[in-house]
């Protein structure tokens, strides 16, 4: 038996991908099981070293179609995932039924695509597939109460249908990594689909690979890190930054951007509008790089928008849980789940708006001392529930497979 990761995405170091893919081979090899990783091919060359990944992926999860708002789902769903099921024939020569392949970032488009590689297959060499769900379609609408979901469900429940019937019982494993997106893949599905642990991984900085380039970091009160977008409360940090530093000042801030373009415009603003104590980096970071910037921040701001986040989580709060750092995120999600459930600690804010968030930050800067210590009580908890590790145990379970006791550090 050997294992397939397909991590279409990884082609650098942004996101969480690389992380990821240095999770899976730690769990593999620490349950001295056969696995190989497959990720995009325009990977950058020390990303297929450091992760041994092979490349051969031409699109990653989340590529749009923009020619028609009618049919541009259905077109990305068709045009994506037979290009991801074409990529799967890297496979052929070697895959057998007794193999497992998993999808870490299933959509629509990979279901299609496994359907469209499996039919090439002898059905006496089809491998069984585990696919893992991370986030909703966003087009799905949400009702008022915040627990259904409501949208276009017929591509998904086409494929289920079209894998049941060519794949024996069993052979199609479905996961989900969080409560309310289990349920919606089990409904719109028509098939089981089982709560899984988050694909991530917590690493000491000097354990993965680093940029001796890379600048030696000032601690900082509050930081704001990962993909600088829209959802990611974007338009709100210029005027936060200003309004709380003047209710308390001298207190650093460090935000990361995505590309220096970005730190340059934001250093404008902020310059033009009379911020001061604030930290720039603007592109990616190598994740040891990354490590350490995350545990010189005391304070981890997620100015995320609350509706997508409602049924997906986050990996930034999953490695500040993991971390100990004190959190401030939205009200109304996943996130603000795991802090009622005593996971980590931070404090909530309830509307998307510079008020809220510069509220809420207030008061956890007032309360940091508490709210440090109540975040890191469960830390090695989260760490060992929420864990790449934890995944691959319970893709073993639902394989009916027993789980290797694992050997040497996690």
């Amino acid at each position: 038996m050997r294992f397939y990761v397909l991590q279409h995405g990884l082609q650098d170091y942004h996101s969480h991908g690389f992380g990821e893919a240095l999770g899976w081979r730690r769990a593999f090899q620490r349950r001295g099981l056969e696995f190989e990783l497959y990720i995009h091919r325009d990977a950058t060359p020390p990303v297929i070293s450091q992760s041994g990944g092979v490349p051969v992926f031409p699109y990653e999860p989340m590529a749009e179609i923009a020619r028609d708002p009618v049919s541009d789902d259905l077109h990305g769903n068709l045009f994506f995932g037979a290009a991801f099921g074409a990529a799967c024939s890297a496979l052929n020569d070697k895959i057998s039924a007794e193999d497992v392949v998993i999808i870490p970032h299933a959509t629509a488009r990979e279901l299609y695509g496994v359907l469209g590689w499996v039919r090439t297959l002898p059905k006496h060499r089809r491998p069984q597939v585990v696919f893992i769900f991370f986030h909703p379609n966003f087009r799905w609408e949400m009702s008022d109460d915040g627990k259904q979901v409501n949208g276009d469900f017929s591509f998904y429940r086409f494929c289920a249908n079209q894998l049941a019937e060519i794949m024996p019982d069993n052979q199609v494993i479905y996961c989900a990594d969080n409560d309310l997106l289990r349920e919606t893949i089990a409904r719109i599905l028509n098939q089981s689909c089982s709560h899984c642990p988050m694909t991530i991984d917590y690493f000491a900085a000097d354990d993965v690979p680093g940029d001796p380039g890379e600048p030696a970091w000032t601690p900082v009160h509050i930081g704001i890190v990962g993909d600088f977008r829209a959802e990611k409360g974007r338009s709100l940090v210029i005027d936060t930054i200003r309004n709380f530093s003047a209710a308390r000042p001298g207190r650093e801030f460090f935000v990361q951007t995505q590309n220096a373009e970005q730190a340059q415009a934001l250093e404008r603003s902020l310059q033009a509008h009379g911020a001061k104590s604030v930290h720039i980096f603007g592109g990616q970071l190598s994740h040891g790089g990354y490590v350490k910037r995350l545990n010189s921040i005391e304070i981890l701001l997620l100015p995320y928008h609350r509706s997508r986040y409602i049924m997906r989580t986050s990996g930034v709060f999953a490695e500040a849980a993991a971390h100990g750092i004190v959190t401030v995120a939205p009200g109304g999600t996943w996130m603000a789940e795991q802090l009622a459930d005593g996971w980590g600690a931070g404090v909530l804010f309830d509307t998307f708006s510079v008020d809220a968030v510069v509220d809420a930050l207030i008061r956890a800067s007032d309360e940091y001392a508490s709210l440090k210590k109540a975040a890191g009580a469960r830390s090695e908890a989260w760490r060992r529930t929420q864990s790449t590790s934890a995944l691959l145990d319970h893709i073993l379970s639902r394989l009916g497979l027993s789980a290797p006791i694992p050997s040497g550090p996690e």
